[in-house]
């Protein structure tokens, strides 16, 4: 039963710091142009040039 309860925090732990890392990530390719970097396709389709 001991295991099962230390088994339980470490997920526990797990599951909360995933999400903390997850709105991170996901602030930061919202908020910064580092998503041209990782999604090239911005410079074939023409959204930055002024056709």
């Amino acid at each position: 039963m001991v295991i099962v309860k230390k088994l339980e925090r470490i997920l526990n732990l797990f599951l909360i710091c995933h999400a903390i890392l997850l709105l991170i990530t996901q602030w930061v390719l919202l908020n910064t142009d580092i998503n041209m970097y990782f999604n090239p396709i911005y410079e074939y389709i023409g959204v930055f040039e002024g056709e």
